[in-house]
């Protein structure tokens, strides 16, 4: 007698029935909703970009710079060169030499484009309180376009020394993608090490150490006198009350984010596809067509994940700052005009009302100051 599984066996169609059914083929292709994000960040830069330079906000913010001192100086005429001719290198050798050699764009070209793009985002922590974290104005700089960002909310922000050649973009293209390289390499070491390991511990084993190092990179930047951390909550902050304090939330935001954009390089499917690129051989058009969705692709997974892991959290956590200590009250150039003495606006702190951009507020004598008084006087409800 012919047992049921070999009855099942026998006939592709579900007994009772008579009909023959089909799996239908899974339509949803991750290239195409990660290109639509790229597509809305990408409109957003332009849009941003071109607004801050057609009304000449992009200029060089030199405040205090008479008072940095001269080790802060020779830290940054050395390094600048270095990194701008690090990042040079590091886009010849990932992404135009590559293209040149193989008459197309490889993914790792892919992810440089969108390590120079997703610096649009480094100053976008500041979108509550407008000296969270500062930069010196020492550094080759054109200010921020911060304050032509839709719906920015702290006064002032196109102040921000943003070094977008020497600082900015080589951090992001030479430190970050760089870092992610170093991180996948070591990846597959330790796969090959621990066969047993797992994704999860993939993934854990390189947030903490690129977390760790950033630990120790952001500090040794922040002696030099690149950057630092006005607003900080003080029970989480390292080295409180001096210029270079260093809130260890940060290591924890950036280590994730950092992490997102290393997993998405090494982690890819059976066909060699990262999570970006899957999808993208059911798209109809040339190569080129392919190409254009799955560079829009990264770029949309690498803002959204920076937006979202680093910069909503970051933000929050500046309703939390302590005042500004004294160390860092007395450095013009580490304040850069945004708050503090001369400014007109206090730097804030946990008892200090967020201030929007023409609005009342606190100012850096410690009074209220009410814009066009007498008018809120005259509209008040009777």
């Amino acid at each position: 007698m012919a047992t049921v599984s070999e009855v099942l066996g026998a006939t592709s169609e579900p007994l009772g029935t008579g009909i023959r059914t089909a799996v239908p083929e899974r339509k949803f292709r991750p290239v195409v909703g990660f290109a639509v994000l790229g597509a809305a960040w990408s409109a957003l830069m332009v849009w941003v970009w071109t607004y801050w330079i057609a009304e000449g906000k992009a200029t060089p913010n030199r405040f205090g710079t008479d008072q940095v001192p001269h080790y802060m100086k020779v830290f940054a005429n050395v390094v600048q060169p270095i990194l701008v001719v690090a990042t040079i290198w590091t886009i010849w050798h990932f992404l135009i030499r590559p293209w040149r050699r193989e008459g197309r764009l490889t993914f790792d070209g892919m992810i440089v484009i969108a390590m120079v793009l997703v610096s649009f985002q480094d100053p976008l922590s500041n979108y509550l309180r407008s000296a969270y974290f500062t930069y010196n104005t020492y550094w080759w700089n054109f200010g921020s376009w911060t304050s032509n960002v839709p719906g920015w909310i702290s006064p002032r922000g196109h102040l921000l020394p943003e070094a977008v050649f020497s600082w900015t973009i080589p951090s992001y293209v030479f430190i970050i993608f760089g870092g992610s390289v170093i991180a996948c390499d070591l990846m597959r070491r330790a796969k090959r090490r621990w066969p047993q390991i797992g994704t999860a511990g993939l993934i854990g084993m390189c947030f903490l150490g690129l977390a760790l190092f950033d630990a120790v990179m952001e500090p040794i930047f922040m002696l030099g006198g690149t950057w630092a951390f006005p607003g900080a909550i003080k029970g989480l902050t390292l080295y409180y009350g001096h210029y270079f304090q260093f809130p260890i939330y940060e290591s924890i935001f950036w280590g994730s984010v950092w992490t997102s954009f290393t997993c998405l390089r090494y982690f890819k499917n059976d066909k060699g596809q990262t999570l970006v690129e899957r999808g993208v051989d059911r798209l109809g058009g040339s190569q080129r067509r392919k190409a254009l969705v799955t560079v829009l692709a990264v770029i949309g997974f690498t803002q959204t994940a920076y937006f979202l892991v680093y910069n909503v959290p970051q933000a929050l956590t500046t309703m939390h700052n302590q005042p500004v200590p004294a160390d860092l009250a007395k450095r013009p150039y580490l304040l850069n005009g945004l708050c503090g003495e001369g400014t007109g606006y206090s730097c804030g702190g946990p008892a200090t009302p967020i201030p929007h951009q023409n609005s009342a507020h606190i100012g850096d004598d410690g009074r209220l100051v009410v814009p066009d008084a007498g008018r809120l006087h005259d509209e008040a409800p009777r």
